[in-house]
C-alpha cells in the first residue's frame, strides 16, 4: 500500500464516517448535509495539508511568498513588531477559501511544486454545495437539488481519486522518509 500522510488518514476516517452516516438516513434534507459536508472535508485536507506543510519548512514559506496572491501584500510595522511574522503568514492562510479551487491550485503548485487538475465533477459538486448551503437546496432559478445516498457515493468516490491524488504528491515530495523535512 503506498504511504499516506496523517491529513489523508483523518480525511478517510471521516469520509467513511459520512458513508456509514447515509446507509442510516432516509431524509433527503440529511443527504444534502452529507453532500455538502464531503465538500468541507475536501477544504479540510487543503488546508490542514497546506498550512501544515508550510509552517515546517522556511523555504516553503519564502516559495509563499513570491505567489502573486502575497508578493505584492503588505504589514504595517506595528503588526510586524507585535506578531511574528511567521503567525501572520499563517493566519492569512487560515482565511483563504479552500473550496476555490482556482486559487488553491496556484497556492499548492507555486508553492509546493504539487500541480492538480481540476476535476469538473468537484467543481460542479462545489457549486452544488453552495446552492444546499447559500440557497437552502435550490438552485439559482429556484429548482431544488435532489440529493441520494447514490450521489454521496459518488462524490466520495470522485474526491477520494482527486485527494488520494495530491496527498500522494504531499507524501513523496515531504512525508516520506526519504524525503521528510521534519
Amino acid at each position: 500500500m503506498m504511504g499516506q500522510t496523517a491529513f489523508f488518514k483523518i480525511y478517510s476516517s471521516n469520509i467513511q464516517n459520512v458513508l456509514k452516516t447515509t446507509k442510516t438516513i432516509k431524509d433527503p434534507y440529511l443527504y444534502k448535509l452529507m453532500y455538502a459536508h464531503i465538500i468541507t472535508l475536501m477544504e479540510e485536507y487543503l488546508s490542514d495539508a497546506f498550512i501544515e506543510t508550510v509552517k515546517q519548512d522556511k523555504s516553503l514559506i519564502r516559495k509563499l511568498l513570491q505567489c502573486s496572491k502575497y508578493k505584492n501584500q503588505s504589514v504595517g510595522l506595528a503588526e510586524a513588531y507585535e506578531k511574528n511574522i511567521d503567525h501572520i503568514i499563517i493566519e492569512k492562510l487560515k482565511r483563504h477559501i479552500y473550496h476555490n479551487l482556482s486559487d488553491i491550485k496556484i497556492l499548492y503548485r507555486d508553492t509546493l511544486a504539487i500541480d492538480f487538475k481540476q476535476d469538473a465533477k468537484i467543481i460542479q459538486a462545489i457549486e452544488k454545495r453552495h446552492d444546499i448551503i447559500h440557497r437552502n437546496g435550490k438552485t439559482l432559478n429556484g429548482d431544488p437539488i435532489i440529493i441520494d445516498s447514490a450521489g454521496i457515493n459518488e462524490l466520495s468516490t470522485t474526491m477520494n481519486q482527486f485527494l488520494s491524488k495530491i496527498d500522494e504528491d504531499f507524501y513523496n515530495l515531504f512525508y516520506s522518509t526519504k524525503n521528510s523535512k521534519t
